[in-house]
């Protein structure tokens, strides 16, 4: 069964790691066109033969698949022309194979600011105070301060997890909290996951 594709979703223009939102408005025998990404850090990226990496959400399933743009159509509203997958070649993300990078972030818990040590589209661990209140399997509420990835502003992020795992630390003063998530907007979602991505990328780089 060729699996649905999403009306929103996300494009990585891989020749020069940038990422934008656009959205399918017709889905065609040989290709899918969409509306054409209109920020202008991206629209001057965008040239027939360009390699896209295309992801997008359905039921909080992640799935992704490679294209190519291969034209565009003028009209009212622009559209760009990408090459269609075939069906073994979209594939399914599972959560549990959220990667985690290593990140030192603002969280805020129970009013209390502490640090992540690392994050995933899937859930976070952090360091804190032995007193701050927090128990194996329980739900926490938090708010995460993740910044964009192209310049200095940030985003707080609200969702609801659950405590997996407590862990003291080699200071006995500080705990290590893992906590998966289970209540978070898509969109918060993909800020985190395309922020995961940019710090891959700047490890790269090194």
């Amino acid at each position: 069964m060729y699996p649905k594709i999403s009306q929103n979703i996300m494009i990585e223009l891989k020749n020069v790691n940038k990422t934008c939102k656009s959205i399918v408005a017709e889905i065609e025998e040989n290709e899918i066109l969409i509306v054409f990404p209109m920020l202008r850090t991206i629209m001057g990226h965008i040239s027939e033969g360009d390699k896209l990496e295309i992801s997008y959400l359905i039921n909080e399933n992640k799935y992704k698949f490679d294209s190519q743009v291969i034209g565009r159509k003028n009209g009212t509203v622009p559209l760009l022309r990408i090459t269609k997958p075939i069906e073994n070649e979209i594939v399914r993300v599972q959560r549990r194979d959220n990667f985690r990078v290593k990140a030192n972030l603002d969280l805020i818990v129970n009013d209390t600011t502490v640090t992540t040590l690392d994050i995933s589209g899937g859930g976070l661990q952090f360091t804190c105070k032995t007193d701050l209140e927090l128990q194996e399997g329980s739900e926490m509420t938090g708010t995460l301060i993740v910044p964009t990835s192209h310049n200095n502003d940030s985003t707080p992020i609200n969702f609801v997890g659950k405590v997996k795992r407590i862990q003291m630390n080699k200071d006995e003063s500080l705990k290590n909290v893992a906590v998966q998530f289970t209540k978070l907007n898509q969109k918060d979602q993909m800020k985190i996951i395309q922020f995961c991505n940019y710090k891959l990328r700047q490890i790269r780089l090194k």
